[in-house]
């Protein structure tokens, strides 16, 4: 967005209507178009592939659909840490402010031509995405996948293996459970 919108060396970036909260972002100077980019666009870009690749390992090696569906709260979780530390620490008055401003540019294009950029751009998100989870899978965690795999042939060769109960001694008497500080919590 923010390479989108003209330049100017003038210094009129913002129009403020008076006793509003509404500000419009009309034009850049070429360093506050490179701050935008070196402390907004490319720190967004490397956190979200940080978080992408770490939350890949992450539901990589969930060992079952439930520990899936826990592990993806935990990182939808994660995406709401940012938002919530800006509305906790950020005046009220700023945060108005923020939520109000909009960028305006003038951009001359063919009729249709948006359509079918946000197609291409979702296309190209589903693909990356295809391709990224098809490499942690079966490159990068190939062999979590191949154990995965031998301990499914395991299961269904002896699905119908008897299972055995474990008992021990404790203080000289058969029991089954566990004992915790002194105390046997039977099964």
């Amino acid at each position: 967005m923010s390479f989108q919108l003209p330049n100017t060396t003038t210094g009129d970036v913002v129009t403020h209507e008076k006793d509003s909260d509404i500000v419009t972002i009309t034009r850049l100077t070429p360093g506050l178009r490179a701050a935008f980019l070196i402390m907004v666009n490319l720190p967004r870009v490397l956190l979200a592939l940080l978080v992408a690749v770490v939350g890949a390992k992450f539901l990589e090696f969930a060992t079952s659909v439930g520990v899936l569906i826990l592990k993806s709260i935990g990182l939808a979780f994660i995406q709401t840490v940012g938002p919530m530390v800006l509305t906790s620490l950020a005046p009220p008055r700023f945060v108005a402010i923020q939520k109000n401003m909009s960028f305006h540019y003038y951009s001359a294009s063919a009729p249709g031509s948006w359509a079918l950029q946000g197609l291409a751009l979702t296309c190209l998100k589903v693909f990356v995405c295809a391709g990224g989870a098809l490499y942690f899978g079966r490159v990068a965690f190939s062999d979590v996948q191949q154990f995965r795999g031998l301990c499914n042939v395991y299961e269904t060769k002896f699905h119908n293996f008897p299972q055995h109960v474990i008992t021990w001694v404790v203080n000289n008497a058969s029991t089954r459970g566990y004992t915790v500080f002194g105390h046997v919590f039977h099964v």
